[in-house]
């Protein structure tokens, strides 16, 4: 199992959740889209309400509609 390191937080989970954490933390909306849900999920990584709004928070920032039904839907 590998771990990674972003945002300050530490992740264990497997290379594509590592990819996809990596890429959300360049700046690439899909992935911090992805990164957002894995987190919500905890797919591959711990679950972290906290850090997924912010992952799609991001996201929104960069007009991806799915990201606001994403946080619209975990402030229900």
């Amino acid at each position: 199992m590998a771990w990674w390191a972003i945002g300050g937080a530490a992740f264990a989970g497997g290379w594509a959740a590592g990819a996809y954490l990596i890429a959300a933390a360049r700046g690439h909306g899909r992935a911090q889209l992805s990164a957002g849900w894995l987190l919500a999920q905890g797919e591959g990584v711990a679950r972290n309400e906290v850090a997924a709004r912010e992952w799609f928070t991001k996201a929104s920032e960069q007009k991806l509609p799915d990201a606001d039904y994403n946080l619209a839907a975990m402030l229900e």
